[in-house]
Parts: structure tokens; sequence; C-alpha cells
């Protein structure tokens, strides 16, 4: 089995592709109708009103018969009242059982499910994404740059499912409210609409779009008829109090004086509001994040800073707007655990550091017309302490003291973006982070930095080109260690930037090409994510795929990858070859084959004082194989 489906692998990259899909009808639209009588949401789509509203099945297959007619039809529906609007849509389902599976929200898994985007700033770029599965299971999130998306954003809104004996349909509930759009006579949103069913793996779309088009929120269909709506701009203050419990077993206080358990009572104050029908100011005092969801966790043996998500509600919002070709903004920083101070002899910690406190925040963000955005965001973090225990030479007792690890710290970030057409945008980031010392004596260094970034993208969206120039300033305070025994000195002006050009849509060939530099005493990582400076990183691959089903397969890919990374004095840090390639058959098996070459290298970050020590080289391959995923029993391979 393994040695006909590695054959049929490698004949991916060289057999020739099946004849072009047929070509595709004009994006559809749909009309929705006002509604003046109560609708009960329960998935059925039994209410008067629902009779009234003119049905829409213009479906096709995106998967796995690109723009072939859908196994069974799928119907929609759309009415709206002066607060929401209301989707109905209609599955039937009668060649296959409707797979239904609970989970817990914003967490899809393999089952029949319907998502809805709505890119109601009519801009081409961002959209409102929501889904529901076949269990009423709900997910949401929001598409900006045309393809990127943020399941980060999240927001109320309702919808209701019912399995029925010839399929299943779903009632969604989207409060204008939540949504943004222009006070308007009438409005026309771009809409989406996509049923996955998941025991036939097959994707039928509303608005047609190629599978090997690399836009997505510039080709939805068309939403209309919407009249005599109002934006919504609501103000909300919410008030808490948390009470804490901590216990800890002794291998989580190892070397500290902790105590088993204690406790603490701390209040806050949120506030929401939308002083425009585009953006959102967020205010909050002293907040807790304690029923936040943990971090994975994760074993990091290598000498590079693992990227978390950002998970905290209040520094969600506005996630696309911060974005940028660099991480120069990583909401992490803020409020986050400083390290463990370092111990004399004869010290003990009383506890391990925790995070710093957030004494208050403030952030602005949206967009002010079809073409700008800003964001606009300053926080405190009050002083954070460690409880340092030792015994007195004259006495022996125990004394403890609190010895500062992060001072009261100050942070402000600036964002603007301007969309001039063409396909393109420009932008600038501007960060600080400010310390303030009680002693009078600067112990931390005050930080700065300033990026410029771009993007052009061509009509078909095929083509794009995308750089950022970055500067680093660090003042006052001592000199910087690094990893790379390169100290940072405060007063030093540093540069870095990347530059990046792709075909990144079309049926077959795709490319990419980049370069980054990062200049010897480039540091932003006050507020920002840099895994290292002196540091010059070269990247190219080329692919060749199909996305029309030919031969026994419905998609091939094979890619050749290369990678150079090498510090500015030319010590040679990675040298990497890779050549894979995958196809899913029509049986819905998959299977991949990888080979791959690191070079002999040097690692100048591993002793911390920038002595480069060598690595071996390392040749080898990956097969992979894996069987129908919508079965009941499945297996996989992997050598």
């Amino acid at each position: 089995m393994i040695a006909s489906l590695l054959a049929a692998v490698l004949l991916g990259a060289v057999l020739p592709p099946a004849p072009a899909a047929p070509r595709a009808p004009a994006r559809p639209t749909v009309g929705a109708v006002r509604t003046t009588g109560p609708i009960r949401l329960d998935g059925k789509l039994d209410d008067a009103a629902w009779a009234a509203a003119r049905p829409t099945n213009a479906f096709l297959q995106h998967y796995p018969v690109e723009a072939a007619a859908p196994s069974e039809p799928t119907a929609m529906r759309v009415l709206y009242d002066e607060h929401a609007l209301y989707i109905g849509i209609e599955c039937t389902q009668k060649s296959t059982p409707v797979l239904a599976r609970l989970t817990r929200r914003d967490r899809v898994v393999t089952a029949d499910r319907i998502t809805v985007d709505i890119s109601s700033r009519s801009d081409l770029v961002t959209a409102f994404h929501f889904g529901v599965n076949a269990a009423g299971v709900l997910d949401d999130g929001i598409y900006f740059n045309d393809s990127q998306y943020s399941a980060d954003w999240d927001e109320n809104w309702t919808a209701e499912t019912s399995v029925r004996p010839d399929g299943w349909s779903v009632e969604l509930k989207l409060p204008f409210r939540i949504l943004r759009f222009d006070d308007a006579p009438a409005q026309r949103w771009g809409l989406q609409v996509t049923r996955y069913t998941a025991l036939r793996n097959e994707t039928d779309i509303w608005a047609w779009r190629p599978r090997g088009a690399p836009g997505y929120v510039s080709t939805f269909g068309t939403l209309e008829d919407l009249s005599g709506i109002k934006p919504s701009r609501p103000w909300e203050v919410r008030f808490s109090e948390n009470l804490r419990l901590r216990f800890r077993d002794q291998e989580a206080r190892p070397g500290t004086l902790a105590k088993p358990h204690d406790w603490d009572l701390t209040f806050e104050l949120s506030g929401k509001g939308h002083p425009t029908q585009g953006t959102t100011l967020d205010l909050t005092i002293n907040p807790d994040f304690g029923l936040v969801e943990a971090d994975q966790v994760i074993l990091n043996l290598s000498n590079y800073e693992v990227f978390y998500p950002e998970k905290r509600p209040f520094f969600l919002e506005g996630q696309d707007t911060w974005s940028t070709p660099r991480s120069v903004f990583y909401t992490r920083r803020i409020g986050a655990r400083p390290a463990d101070p370092v111990l004399a002899s004869g010290e003990s910690l009383g506890d391990n550091v925790g995070p710093s406190a957030i004494w208050g925040a403030a952030k602005f963000v949206g967009a002010t017309s079809s073409r700008s955005s800003v964001g606009a965001l300053s926080a405190i973090t009050g002083e954070n302490a460690a409880a340092i225990t030792s015994r007195d030479p004259a006495t022996n007792d125990l004394i403890t003291v609190r010895r500062i690890v992060d001072p009261l710290s100050v942070y402000n970030v600036l964002r603007a973006r301007y969309l001039p057409g063409l396909g393109g945008d420009l932008g600038i980031l501007a960060t600080s982070a400010n310390r303030v010392e009680r002693s009078g004596t600067q112990q931390g260094n005050d930080a700065y930095a300033l990026a410029t970034d771009g993007r052009w993208r061509s009509p078909s969206a095929n083509y794009v080109v995308a750089g950022q120039l970055v500067s680093s300033l660090l003042v006052g305070g001592p000199p910087r260690p690094q990893k790379d025994g390169i100290d940072v000195e405060p007063g030093r002006l540093a540069f870095g930037g990347t530059l990046t050009a792709a075909k990144q849509g079309g049926d077959h060939w795709l490319a990419s090409l980049s370069q980054s530099l990062s200049d010897r005493q480039l540091d932003y990582n006050d507020l920002g994510y840099l895994d290292r400076k002196n540091d010059a990183l070269s990247y190219a691959d080329l692919t060749y795929r199909t996305v029309q089903p030919w031969w026994k397969t419905t998609d091939t890919a094979t890619t050749l990858a290369i990678s150079h990374r090498q510090a500015l004095d030319g010590i040679r840090l990675e040298d990497h070859f890779r050549l894979s390639t995958s196809a899913t058959f029509t049986n819905f098996w998959g299977a991949s084959l990888t080979a791959y070459y690191y070079a002999p290298h040097f690692d100048d970050r591993e002793t911390g004082n920038g002595t480069a020590l060598e690595r071996a080289g390392l040749v080898g391959t990956e097969l992979w194989a894996g069987t129908d995923s919508r079965r009941l029993f499945t297996g996989t391979i992997w050598l």
C-alpha cells in the first residue's frame, strides 16, 4: 500500500493537469426582506416571515470538484428588522447522515457546518465571520487584508439548528450593533455563505471563487435591499470582583519559601464604546485575566523565546490594525511575567515572580474612513517586586527584603494605516516603553521603536510585494546583555528591514522570495517580538500544484524551499533545503513525502557570550500516509 501511495504522490509532480473547470457564473445577489413580526429562533424556518423572503440556491462546489453542481441543494433566505439581520439556511441531506458534534465555542471540528461572512464595510478587504455546526456550536472571527483571518475576535450573537429526516437547517441572528457600517439610506454588503458536508468531505459556496484564487473577501457576492437601518454605537460599563484562591504543591514551588496556599481579592472596572461607527474605545482599570484560557505548555529546548498568542479580551479587538510584516508590537509584553532575580549566596526566593499588574489601560482602534484606520494604546503596569529571604549575619535571624524586578512602566503604541487604492496600503507604527524608577537611578532602559510598512497587490491578487523598515533606540540605563554576546548599548540607533515578493495565486505555479536584515543593535523586544538580532535571513520557495481533480487525485502540491541565515559578521547560522510533495486522492486518502538537508552550521547563542558552537549537518526523509478522515476508524503512518 505504501509503495502505491508513494508512486502516486511522486507522479503528481509530473503528470499533466486535467482540463480547466467550467467557466463560473457571475457573482450572485440576494435581497433582504424587512419583517415586522417576531422570529422564533429555533432553527426550523417555519415562521410566517420566512415565507416572504426570496430564497437563493446559487451554490456551487468548491471542493472536491470545482464549479460542479452540489451533491445536494442548499437554500438561503435573509430577513432583517431594525435591530438585527436574520439568515436562514436549509441544507437538504439525504445521501449521508447529518454529522453533529458538540465542542466548546470557537473550536472547529469535523462536522456538518455553515459559515456566513459579511463585509458590512463594503471595502473588499475586511469581513466578519460567523460559523455554526449542526450541533449548534458557534465560532466567529474577522478577515482583514482580503484573505488573512483571526479567530481572536468574539462577539455576542445567536444561532439555532434543527436536524430533520431530510437534512438540517439553521437560523442566525446577527445584531446590527456588532457590524460596522456607514449611515446610509440603503446598504449593499459583501456576503459569502459556505456549507461543509463532513461525510462527503464536500464544500459548497454561494459566491463562487476558484480554489487557486488568493483573495477571499474581494470575491464575495452581494447582500442588498437593507434600508432604514441605523448603525448602533452602544456603551457598556462592567464592574467585577475577583476572589482568587491559590494552592501550590511542593513541586510548584521548588527553591522558594512560598506558602502552600494564599488568596487575594481584586476589583476591576472596564468600559467599551464606539465613538464612531468604525471605531472602538476600550478602558480598563485593574483588569484581572484569571478566567482567560491558559497557554499551551511547551517544552522549549531552543535558545529562542516562544511566541504565544494573545488571549486576553482587552487586547484582542483591533489585532488586524496592529498587524505588520514584523511583530513590532506584541501585546503579550504588557503585563508579562519578568524573570526571577539573580540570587546571591545564602539568599532564597520567597515566591516565584508573577505577572506585572496592569493598573490601567486605554485603547482606541478602528477605521476612520473607508481608506484609513488608526490604533492607539496606553497602559500602565505597577511595580513588581520579589521577596528575597536571607539570614542576618549578626543574629542569624531570617530577614526578608523586596527587590524590584520590574519598575512601574508606561507603554504607548500608535498605529496609522492608509489604503491609497490600487491594491496597496501604507502604514506607520510607533511604540515606547518608559520605566519610572523610585530610587531615582535608572536601572532599566526606556525603549522606542518606529516602523513603516507597505504592501502592493496586483488587481488579480495573484502577486504581492510587502516590506517593512524598523528602527529602535534604548535611552538611559545600563547596556543590555544579549545571548549572542553583543550588548545593546543605550543611545545607539539601530535598523532592520524585511522585503517579500510572492506569487500567491493561480492553479499551478506559486513562488515566494524574502530577505530580512537585523542590525547588531536592533532590539524592540520591550513591546515587540524579535527572535534574534545581528541576522540576515534569506528564503525562497517554488511550488507546483494542481487544484482540479485529475487521474486519482483531487489536488497535489510539490514544493522546493531553500533558506540561508547568517550573522552579519559572516557566521553561518542555517542552510536548509527541503523538497516535499503531497496529494489527496479521490477516496480522500492522503500522502506526503519530504526530503530535507541541514548543512553544518554554527550557534552563537547557546553559551550566552557569542561563542560560535558548530552543529553537525542533517539529512533525512519523512513519509506520511493517512486514511479517509470521514470514516469511523482512521489511521496514519509516519516514517
